[in-house]
Formats: structure tokens, sequence, C-alpha cells
């Protein structure tokens, strides 16, 4: 008994110093002091002074403009483009009037394969030479191809710009499409076909693209595999050596002050191979294709009203998907078809909406300008469509002069034509075509 009678003040001190400890009532510790040698250190490491040797670029003026795009004409035609960014990395890319409208016959898919064959081999280096360059400059690189434009783009630190154009120039002018390797993206090609038919959105897409237009925009972007079978080496040096001439080039830099890029420009370009452009039927080609154009009419309006699923364009003609599940297409549809009729009638659309779609556009364009490599793509493509690239006040100019009547007028135009419908998955609940077009006459 006399123990527990020693015990239970310390047990209560305990169980105080516990319920404080919970209930934040302890009190504080005094700060810890660092020994002197210790708090040199830890002023040395604070993040709020530069690092010893490392010397930061000045911070940007908070008034700076955007240095203007300069276009430089090479004697063989190739055009330079460029346009100063600050900062310490740049993208530049080779634009090329080449894509599947330019495919007939035999070379139908060749794009396709282009595509898959960027950065091969070349007479001057080997695929894995061209990878350990790239990996050494920390560099990212890639080829895509439209439908009537590829695209061939080097992103990376200012100071490997001489590396990196004549990287992109031997990749340009002296690929080998070695047969070996046509074979093994032929394979992959085959299976990028059979993926395309799992995601219905670009399925649908390629699948209008045939349906609706005649002539070479209904070529196949995506080479079906019926195509791919009698595509080889030779028939990708041809297609290759009748498109790919330098007066269908742009060469287009965003980050690199001109007159350095044309130096090197050149002097790498030189005895770049010419040749006339393969002919073709003016009726056959319809101009620059672009996901970041922004200054066609047809999107302009367009962008007035939504739906679900996507809206394509080429220079002169678009497409609007629709896509959903099965359970729910006839509403799809059936909403689809009252946006378009409601757009298409005076009174229904207001400037609140005009205003919030003319935002919306407007906020997602210079968003996307805040990229170099997008830059880049907008400069080339833009130089390619309509040979300069625009200023982004007549871009934002244009928006604010579009009006509710040229959103009625263009919606009435859109729908003086019949639609082309492409349904694909369970088309049971999809609303037959006729009473589709009976809606919007």
């Amino acid at each position: 008994m006399t123990t527990l009678s020693r015990m239970l003040p310390r047990l209560r001190s305990s169980a105080t110093r516990a319920l404080r400890k919970v209930f934040g009532l302890e009190p504080a510790a005094p700060p810890r002091r660092l020994p002197a040698p210790e708090a040199f250190v830890a002023s040395e490491r604070s993040l709020l002074r530069p690092l010893p040797g490392l010397d930061l670029p000045p911070c940007l003026p908070d008034n700076l403009s955007r240095s203007p795009t300069r276009v430089t004409t090479l004697p063989n035609g190739l055009r330079v483009a460029t346009e100063d960014i600050p900062g310490p990395s740049a993208c530049i890319g080779f634009f090329v009037n080449s894509g599947s409208v330019y495919e007939s016959g035999e070379t139908t898919g060749v794009s396709y394969l282009l595509e898959r064959m960027g950065f091969k081999d070349t007479k001057h280096r080997s695929h894995l030479s061209i990878v350990s360059e790239l990996e050494l400059a920390g560099a990212s690189v890639s080829v895509s191809a439209s439908r009537e434009q590829m695209v061939y783009s080097y992103d990376t630190l200012k100071g490997y710009m001489p590396e990196a154009l004549e990287i992109l120039i031997d990749c340009m002018r002296n690929p080998l499409f070695l047969q070996e390797e046509v074979q093994r993206q032929l394979v992959l090609a085959r299976e990028g076909f059979q993926e395309l038919q799992r995601s219905p959105e670009r399925f649908l897409h390629e699948q209008l693209n045939i349906v609706g237009f005649s002539g070479a925009l209904a070529n196949p972007l995506i080479a079906p595999e019926h195509v791919l079978a009698r595509i080889n080496d030779r028939i990708i040096q041809k297609f290759y050596h009748e498109n790919f001439t330098a007066d269908r080039v742009v060469l287009a830099a965003a980050g690199v002050d001109h007159e350095h890029m044309l130096g090197y420009a050149d002097f790498l370009l030189k005895d770049w191979h010419r040749g006339a452009p393969m002919e073709k039927p003016k009726s056959t080609y319809v101009g620059g294709y672009s996901k970041h154009r922004a200054y066609s009419d047809m999107t302009d309006v367009a962008l007035a009203f939504e739906v679900p699923g996507g809206w394509f364009q080429e220079r002169d003609a678009a497409i609007m998907t629709v896509i959903q599940s099965p359970y729910h297409v006839a509403k799809a549809v059936d909403i689809a078809i009252s946006e378009l009729i409601a757009v298409a009638t005076p009174g229904e659309v207001t400037e609140v909406e005009l205003r919030r779609a003319k935002n919306s556009t407007i906020s997602s364009v210079l968003m996307n300008l805040e990229s170099r490599v997008v830059v880049a793509e907008d400069i080339g493509r833009q130089m390619l469509s309509y040979g300069s690239r625009k200023p982004m006040d007549n871009f934002l100019q244009r928006m604010e002069g579009i009006t509710l009547d040229d959103v009625a007028t263009f919606a009435r135009k859109m729908l003086a034509s019949r639609p082309t419908m492409v349904s694909w998955g369970d088309v049971d609940k999809v609303p037959p075509y006729e009473s589709i077009c009976k809606r919007l006459r």
C-alpha cells in the first residue's frame, strides 16, 4: 500500500504530461541554436541564395514584346522562318508539303510509313548513332504526317542548335529506307491499324474522310492492311524524291536568332536536291491542314457551339463527329441536330454565348502558343498554307469581328448540303439517315 501511494503522484504527472501533449498544451520547446559552423552551412544552402558557381539568366522585363517572325528564301527555294523566344531552349522543324493527298496508285499509304521511318538510318549515321546523339543532347524529336503536310521537329537547348540542324538535314536529305527497316515498320503499321479499329474517334474520322470527300482528301491517312501489303523500299524512295524537294519545304524555328539559323541552314542546304513537285489536278488539292490553325473562317464560327465528339477541318472542308455510347446515341444525335438548327436560326444564339465561345477560343490559342514546339508548328504550317505567318493581332481582330449573323450564315451554308453519316459499333439505336436529312432541311 505504501509503495502504491508513492507511485500515484508519478503516474498522475506522466498522465498530465501526456494529456497536455495530446491537446497541444505542452509548453513550446526553446529554439535550437546551431553552432557557428553549422549555421554558416545552413545559410549557404538556403533557397533564397543562388548556388555557388551557378549563373542565373537575368529576369525578363515586364513589358516584353513578342519578336516578329523573320523569313528568308534561300537560292534553292527553301524558306527559313524564325521567331526568337527568350529562354534556354528552342525548337526547329522541317515542314513539307507532302501527305496522303499527294498519294495515288501504288504510293497510297506511303505517308503513314514515312512517319514511322523518321530518324532511322541515313548515309552518314546509323539509327543507333542518331539515338545516341539525341540522348547526349537531351533532345526530343518527332515526325508527324497529316493529309497535306509532314513535320520533322527537334526540341533541345539553344546551345545544341547547330548539331540539331545538322541531324535534321541528314535525316531529311539522306534517308536510306533499308528494306529490313521497312519490313519492321510494316509489321508495326499493321498492328497500328488493328489498334485504330479499337479507337472509335480515330476510326470514324478516317471513315468520314473516305465517305465524305472525293479525290485526294479521300485517301486514307492511316493505311489499311491491304495497302500496306504492296509497299516496299522502292515505292517509298520514289514518293520521297518526288515530294521532298527544297521548294516545298519550310525550315521553321522558335527560340533561335534568325541570322544564326540562316547561316547554318545556308551552309548545309546549298546542294539540297531540286525537282519539280509532283503534278496534281488543282481540284484534288485543298490547302494545308493543321490542328493548331486558328485562322480558318470555318473554325472561328464552328466554335460558337459545342457538340459531343470533335471537329476536324482541312482548308476548304470540315467534319463534325458525334461519338456516344449506343445507349445514348439517339439522344446525342438529336442534341447535335437541334444545336445545328438553333445556330442557323437568327436570334437563337445570344451575344453572351458568342462572347463565351470567343473567349474560350482565344484563351486556348494563346495558351498553346506558350509552347515553343507549338510556335514552331504554327510558323511552319502557316508558311506552307499562306506563304507568311500572320501576327496574333490579326487572329484577335478576326475573332472580335465575328458576329451572330456570321455564325447563322455559316451554319445555314453547312446545312444546305446533305450530311455525310458514318456509324460504327452497335448501330441498332442510331437514327435512320433519311430521318436525319428531313430534320436538317
